[in-house]
């Protein structure tokens, strides 16, 4: 049951964190494309 919590709640977060990522390697790549 909590090993069940932990792991959909670790998938959240990946997913999340994988969005914020991706939204920042944009404006990343347009910084050191200089």
């Amino acid at each position: 049951m909590l090993m069940k919590l932990i792991l959909s709640v670790g998938s959240l977060i990946l997913i999340a964190a994988f969005a914020l990522t991706r939204k920042h390697n944009y404006a990343y790549a347009k910084v050191t494309n200089r």
